[in-house]
């Protein structure tokens, strides 16, 4: 067999790569990211955990040499080890080095039905870069005699380059804190900036918010709720619901188009109109007509929640160029939150609603194992 046979390369760090054993032991325990010969050293152990005591395997050297391990192995994890490769900093939060020297940082939540969910929070690289360039000279020339010595005393030397690196991570942290809010402030900014453009290209001038006493023209939109296809403020709901209840079908993600375009062709022009002039009902007189005309042309239908199904409560009559910020290149999750904050609390909420009732339902059918 192959070294590639026992391990494979998870990622490379500061340009080393990092391996994990492919083999799992007799007690489960795979043995986390390692270098290349420790990651084959567990590897081979877990394959011979599985071996007999009487077995001729234990003639081969390799064999022989890690036989006591393996069968260690055979009722006990691999012994936890600080490889560098990832570290549990708090309980519950772990540092974890990916591909292309990127960091992220884990937090385990509570377990459900035998699950261990997390969420992962990306930390930009040069915020790490930053953050050692903040580390002072005494502190750099402390650690330096603290490796020289490293052979005299392992164990101390440990336990100040454990300290260094934690200091090191609060600083990345606070780093890639900022560096998130100041992203956010940017993609909101972009945000504001496409609406903006999109109103004004439909004729939403400053001379129209003046005569309509308003400040500017995202206070005209005061019912979102209207454009949700499945609120009772929709003037197109019954429509909807009687062609999707009369489809006898119900989409997976996989085809999570086929509804939406159904609504699009069901939909007449007048029908998005009377919708468009609920949403904005300042613009609903037929002075500003033109204006509604020429937004029911940029009509898009798309989703609130991306990864779910297009059903009725989960679909917004929303506008091209405005949507396309939120639209599948860029991911809900760059702007989640200025997509609540634009259809607003009760349009979010419902859906939410819907969404969660979806999963409560599925999970009284579905048990994963």
């Amino acid at each position: 067999m192959t070294d590639e046979d026992w391990v494979r390369k998870d990622h490379e760090q500061e340009g080393t790569w990092v391996y994990n054993s492919k083999i799992l032991a007799h007690s489960g325990s795979r043995g986390g990211l390692r270098n290349k010969d420790d990651a084959l050293n567990i590897a081979k152990a877990a394959w011979l955990s599985f071996a007999p005591d009487d077995s001729d395997v234990w003639g081969n050297p390799d064999a022989a040499r890690l036989r006591e391990f393996a069968k260690h192995l055979r009722t006990n994890q691999v012994p936890r080890e600080l490889t560098g490769f990832s570290r549990n900093f708090a309980p519950g939060r772990a540092l974890k080095a990916r591909a292309g020297g990127r960091v992220v940082v884990r937090t385990y939540l509570g377990r459900v039905d035998g699950f261990q969910p997390s969420s992962t929070v990306l930390i930009d690289d040069q915020a790490l870069v930053a953050a050692r360039a903040r580390l002072d000279e005494r502190q750099g020339a402390w650690l330096g005699e603290v490796v020289a010595n490293v052979r005299e005393s392992p164990e101390t030397a440990r336990a100040v380059l454990e300290q260094a690196a934690e200091l090191e991570l609060v600083a990345a942290l606070a780093t890639a804190e900022a560096e998130r809010s100041a992203g956010e402030r940017h993609v909101a900014c972009l945000f504001d900036t496409k609406r903006a453009e999109f109103f004004n290209s439909v004729g939403i001038t400053e001379a129209v918010c003046a005569d309509l006493g308003v400040e500017d023209a995202a206070a005209l939109d005061e019912r979102p709720i209207c454009a949700l296809l499945s609120s009772s403020e929709c003037p197109v709901r019954e429509k909807v619901c009687a062609a999707l209840a009369g489809s006898r079908r119900r989409g997976a993600r996989g085809d999570h188009d086929h509804a939406k375009d159904r609504f699009r062709k069901l939909l007449e022009p007048e029908d998005v109109a009377c919708v468009l002039r609920a949403r904005f009902p300042k613009l609903s007189g037929g002075k500003y007509a033109h204006i509604i005309k020429n937004m029911a042309e940029k009509v898009h239908y798309d989703h609130i929640f991306s990864s779910a199904v297009d059903a009725d409560a989960n679909i917004v009559i929303d506008f091209d160029a405005i949507n396309e910020h939120f639209g599948a290149r860029r991911r809900d999750y760059t702007n989640m939150d200025g997509k609540a904050r634009y259809y607003g609390e009760e349009v979010m909420r419902a859906a939410t609603e819907w969404l969660r009732a979806c999963v409560e339902a599925e999970f009284k059918v579905l048990r994963l194992q």
